[in-house]
């Protein structure tokens, strides 16, 4: 299905309202391009070994007020952004399995 590139790309998993709650959540003058329900794990600071730390709704954003893209993980109870992480231009990922992708994140 074609896009316009102004449109959101919302998940076909959640309600029209929670959709609309992550539009909300991510404001004004930015879109998603993609949508997804996730489980987001980290291996810090222990790097051998996976743990969870969140689970929510994951947008790749386009930011029209930063100039950039960027990873963001919002949690649809709280009403706010979790997680973010900005798609610079070395920025890389590696796919572990179908469902499981990695990626060099900021620590805060």
């Amino acid at each position: 299905m074609a896009h316009n590139s102004d449109e959101n790309v919302l998940s076909t998993l959640l309600s029209k309202e929670e959709n609309d709650l992550v539009v909300t959540i991510l404001g004004s003058r930015k879109q998603t391009k993609a949508t997804a329900v996730i489980q987001m794990f980290h291996a810090h600071p222990n790097k051998t070994q996976w743990t969870k730390f969140s689970t929510g709704i994951a947008c790749f954003v386009k930011d029209n007020l930063k100039r950039s893209y960027y990873i963001r993980l919002l949690d649809l109870g709280l009403k706010t952004v979790t997680y973010e992480q900005e798609i610079y231009n070395q920025f890389t990922y590696k796919k572990h399995s179908p469902c499981f992708y990695s990626f060099p994140g900021d620590v805060s």
